[in-house]
């Protein structure tokens, strides 16, 4: 969501999103391999179910698939007319619950953050016996793919986030005590380091992330400077994806392909929802 409905002459109930169009076809069939989608003109109105209605206001320059809309209806009434995301490469179809994490507040990621999966209670409660400090944050996760390269070479788009008070305090704590942080999945460290950028209030100091709701426009790569984040548990990502320039980051080139090469050979899973790696920085 690029701005809230009911402000700027809308009315209530209305908010601008980034929109991209997809072909026909199911889940099963992969985005990249579905026919092109049929082209839309600003002042197109596309109807869906539960009476939500979008606005076609312009059509992006890279990529016709690419729309700016203004969604009327709702956000009930969206998430009764959509489908959560799936993926063609999974045998069954998953269902709400099976996007969900222990540490799920909000409902407004895109996308799962399919990093945490593994993180069942057990697992959490685990950790904090042995000493980890375990917090989190809301950080509105969008699409990571959608099968138009052109569009594809833009994520990610910016991102809303908010970091809880409490959360704050903690991380900023363990950065004075040169304590390593680990963010839970790619979009948490967009977020944290988004938090902790120069000209963020109040985090104007060299490891500082401000409390508070905030847009995460950090596009992360080799030579981002990081602030906060010095570990990330994440999943195994394309070559060319936003994601994967991210872990460039956190360690030298030659040791992630050197990596990735093993996690091949041994069969782990890629993509959302598959096996996941710890990766560790130097601090």
């Amino acid at each position: 969501e690029r701005a809230r409905g009911g402000r700027d002459g809308r009315a209530a109930g209305q908010c601008d999103w980034d929109a991209a169009l997809l072909g026909p076809g199911d889940w099963r069939t992969p985005t990249e391999r579905r026919a092109a989608p049929r082209r839309v003109e600003a002042g197109e109105v596309l109807r869906f179910g539960a009476g939500v209605t979008a606005e076609v206001l312009a059509v992006a320059p890279a990529s016709e698939r690419l729309l700016a809309v203004r969604l009327s209806g709702g956000l009930e009434a969206l998430y009764s007319a959509g489908r959560h995301i799936q993926y063609a490469y999974r045998p069954e179809e998953l269902r709400l619950w099976d996007n969900q994490t222990p540490l799920a507040l909000k409902p407004v990621a895109l996308e799962p953050p399919s990093a945490a999966m593994n993180l069942s209670w057990k697992v959490l409660l685990g950790l904090r016996r042995q000493g980890v400090e375990v917090v989190a944050l809301t950080h509105a996760t969008g699409v990571s793919s959608t099968g138009d390269a052109r569009i594809d070479a833009l994520l990610p788009f910016p991102e809303a986030y908010e970091i809880p008070a409490a959360t704050a305090t903690a991380v900023n704590a363990a950065l004075r005590d040169g304590r390593r942080v680990v963010a839970v999945g790619t979009g948490a460290m967009r977020a944290l380091e988004s938090a902790a950028a120069p000209g963020v209030p109040g985090a104007a100091g060299p490891a500082c992330v401000a409390a508070g709701a905030g847009v995460s426009r950090l596009r992360i790569a080799a030579a981002h400077r990081r602030r906060v984040v010095s570990g990330l548990l994440t999943g195994l990502h394309d070559p060319g994806t936003s994601h994967l320039d991210l872990l460039a980051s956190l360690i030298p080139p030659a040791r992630l392909d050197a990596g990735y090469r093993a996690a091949s050979a041994a069969g782990f899973r890629w993509h959302e929802l598959g096996d996941v790696s710890l990766i560790l920085a130097q601090l």
